[in-house]
């Protein structure tokens, strides 16, 4: 059944190409660009209204490609300078208060994709130099190392899932194109329906993943390991936001408008929880409302549901 979304706090300060960590109720927006500006503030989020969270030792851009780690166990890696002249191969990881220097990265690279948590990372395409890139890094909380290589070099892709089980979706200039990773290597998968680039995201791994968003789209879309499936429009357009939560219970927040304005605005998506149940050999669908409404109808069966 369709999720929903709804409109939740505002962010102190409007940014885009900011990076994400955490979920819906306990989310993390660090650095990003104000339009003239990199930003080294982070907010906190805790499903209501934020908070100043701790402040980074080098802001970045170019960091929306994802959602990364924890509020407590946060990680942001590559981007940006101020210019967008070139990028960074540095790291910082966050314990909900203090932000320290992390690994260094085994290519400089920014408007990559990324996932995973602290301890286990994957960031991945991007671009700088010459062009777009293939590659990637994992982290294990310590280190990075070089993990396989993409077929199809891309940048302001959106990642999403695990270090094992990941998705990297879209980007330029490979709009729909859409590549899964193992641990140690990317296949092709299926095509996302509409075009995107900087583009929202998040997921638990492969078969359960919500992309939405993006340059010139309101459109939603959800990845169950095989298929696309159309889901409900956004709110209002956005690119380049932060991204934090799963395919459940997910979120964005900031990016820019179709007039290339900073925003504040988050955005929650909520999908119903729905159980299956089988009373003489018919299987009946029980679902949950979500945020005290009630998505669907639930059968019964002589009294069973």
């Amino acid at each position: 059944m369709a999720g929903t979304w709804s409109t939740g706090g505002s962010l102190a300060t409007a940014r885009d190409e900011a990076f994400g960590c955490g979920t819906q109720t306990a989310g993390l927006v660090a650095s990003g660009y104000d339009g003239g500006s990199v930003l080294t503030s982070s907010e906190e989020y805790d499903g209501s209204a934020y908070a100043a969270g701790g402040t980074v030792s080098t802001g970045r851009r170019r960091g929306n490609g994802g959602v990364c780690g924890t509020q407590t166990a946060g990680l942001i890696a590559a981007g940006a300078i101020a210019g967008d002249s070139s990028g960074y191969n540095t790291s910082e990881e966050y314990d909900g208060s203090a932000w320290a220097a992390g690994g260094t990265m085994s290519a400089t690279r920014r408007a990559s994709g990324y996932c995973g948590t602290q301890t286990a990372a994957l960031n991945a395409g991007g671009f700088e130099g010459a062009g777009n890139l293939t590659s990637s890094d994992e982290y294990d909380g310590a280190a990075w190392a070089a993990g396989g290589s993409m077929a199809t070099a891309r940048r302001v892709l959106t990642g999403a899932g695990t270090q094992t089980d990941a998705l990297m979706v879209g980007g330029v200039s490979a709009s729909t194109t859409v590549e899964s990773y193992n641990g140690t290597s990317f296949s092709s998968e299926t095509a996302i329906t509409t075009a995107r680039t900087d583009a929202g995201g998040f997921g638990s791994g492969q078969a359960d993943i919500v992309i939405t968003t993006g340059d010139s789209t309101a459109t939603t879309e959800q990845y169950n390991g095989t298929s696309w499936a159309s889901e409900t429009n956004i709110t209002a357009e956005r690119r380049a936001p932060a991204s934090f939560g799963n395919a459940t219970s997910g979120a964005i927040a900031g990016g820019r408008n179709t007039s290339d304005t900073r925003q504040t605005t988050t955005y929650e998506w909520d999908e119903p929880s729905t159980s299956i149940k089988t009373f003489n050999g018919n299987t009946y669908a029980t679902t949950k409302t979500v945020n005290g409404t009630a998505i669907a109808s639930v059968k019964t069966w002589n009294g069973v549901q």
